[in-house]
């Protein structure tokens, strides 16, 4: 059954090449600290550590396979056991020479889930950015995989949607900040939920069973237990083939182009489905979920708009929104701006076949509101750039020591 369920492991290879590069390294640099005085990461890899079955397994899994990791949990503290699962992970990081992060999470006052999961992925990329861990493991499974698509049907999504979270994924570290950058890996995405309990029975692995996910109260719970599970154990092998073919026609069918320039994108697309597709993506690289409102917000607009959310402390004190989708407030505001620049890019020497072109960029409130210099104003307004576009691009001329004219240029050439 072990080798079975390693052979099923995604990118589990490439794990396991670059521990041994990591640690071929480390042993030349026993001792002695970078240049930059702190001493050599014998790791990169961060396991997001519950100790329910599916991460307690994860956990052996890249053990056995000679992955180095070290783990992170969250103690929540609704739940009798949370104090005893964070001791759990700390012996298992104690026994097996790993180091466990622990971060207690504050109460939250509503909208539990999404709260949670934003607390959750900002003590991870507060990790990523310290520490310099290059990919996030985390263990979701096929079963999970399965469960998503069916309360997207529920829904009504579309194909960009449903299909749900993959086996890698780049991300930036947030929406405000972007220079640290790293990888989601799923190792066990192709593995079922029965799959991962029979491992963990054969090992004798302990692991904690949370009661919460039993009550059907819970739509996710009610979709688990009612479809998803036995529509798995009776359709596993067939499901993950029209996952594979679904994957390769949603690729063909969003076919549209991101282009990054530094502090901007700059998407290319033929329809409004691929515009929207080519942002969603952006979007989760940078950490943030658009709600099914917020693209329809998106298109009512017409591409020109700013989509945002409140930080994770303002989120937990109190639930708002707005009808613009953009939350404003005295906090860090994370989320993104677009702006329809097609215009821009129709004249009489560029034909734009049809396509429509859509500038995003990070609001970031943290940057304070610098003036622009009076030449580049003038500039921008004779050219007639979107308010939106204009800082970055004043931006984007400094850092490439353009002229003004020449950087609007060089954006268009690689655009198109």
């Amino acid at each position: 059954m072990l080798n079975k369920i390693i052979s099923k492991l995604a990118h589990i290879d490439t794990l396991k090449q670059k521990s041994q590069e990591i640690s071929a390294k480390n042993l030349t640099k026993k001792n002695k600290k970078s240049s930059n005085g702190k001493s050599p990461k014998s790791c990169k890899n961060l396991l997001a550590f519950s100790g329910g079955s599916d991460s307690v397994a994860l956990f052996f899994l890249l053990l056995k396979n000679r992955v180095e990791f070290d783990i992170a949990i969250i103690d929540y503290g609704v739940r009798e056991q949370s104090k005893a699962e964070v001791k759990y992970a700390i012996a298992l990081a104690k026994t097996y020479h790993k180091q466990c992060f622990v971060k207690k999470c504050p109460k939250i006052k509503s909208n539990f889930e999404a709260s949670a999961r934003e607390f959750r992925y900002e003590f991870f990329e507060e990790l990523i950015a310290r520490l310099g861990y290059e990919n996030l493991l985390l263990a979701h499974h096929f079963n999970d995989r399965v469960e998503w698509l069916l309360m997207q049907l529920g829904k009504g999504a579309g194909l960009g949607t449903m299909l749900g979270f993959e086996s890698l994924e780049k991300r930036q570290k947030g929406l405000v900040k972007k220079e640290v950058s790293y990888a989601i890996i799923r190792p066990m995405l192709l593995l079922k939920k029965s799959e991962i309990l029979g491992f963990c029975k054969e090992l004798g692995l302990k692991f904690f069973e949370d009661s919460s996910n039993t009550d059907s109260a819970y739509k996710r719970n009610f979709v688990r237990m009612r479809f998803a599970n036995e529509f798995v154990e009776c359709f596993g092998k067939g499901l993950q083939k029209s996952f594979a073919i679904l994957e390769g026609e949603k690729n063909a069918l969003y076919s549209g182009e991101i282009k990054d320039f530094g502090g901007f994108w700059v998407v290319s697309a033929k329809n409004t489905l691929e515009a929207l597709h080519c942002i969603d993506r952006l979007a989760k690289q940078c950490g943030y979920v658009l709600s099914f409102s917020q693209r329809e917000e998106i298109v009512r607009c017409r591409f020109s708009c700013e989509v945002g959310r409140q930080s994770k402390a303002t989120n937990m004190a109190k639930n708002h929104t707005t009808k613009n989708h953009l939350i404003k407030s005295s906090k860090k505001t994370k989320g993104f701006m677009l702006e329809n620049i097609t215009s821009i890019f129709v004249s009489d020497s560029l034909e734009t076949e049809s396509k429509m072109y859509i500038f995003m960029s990070v609001i970031d409130e943290t940057s304070g509101a610098e003036a622009l210099p009076k030449d580049f104003r003038e500039f921008a307004r004779k050219a007639h750039i979107p308010k939106k576009m204009r800082k970055p691009l004043y931006a984007f001329s400094l850092q490439k020591k353009l002229k003004y004219q020449d950087a609007l240029e060089s954006i268009i050439k690689q655009s198109y």
